[in-house]
């Protein structure tokens, strides 16, 4: 994975940011309600990552 990653200063932020492993991920977000949407608002449930 490469990054490129600038400060509001526009200066690149310190340490290497090219090359670097993709992340695993260890949790799944529930996406969130828009006010439209109605009914019951979703319940919160650790979620299991993929597989």
């Amino acid at each position: 994975m490469s990054m490129h990653c600038n400060q509001s200063s526009a200066r690149l932020f310190p340490g290497e940011w090219d090359k670097q492993t993709v992340p695993v991920v260890t949790s799944i977000l529930e996406k969130p309600r828009y006010p439209c949407e109605g009914g019951a608002l979703p319940t919160s449930q650790p979620a299991t990552p993929p597989n």
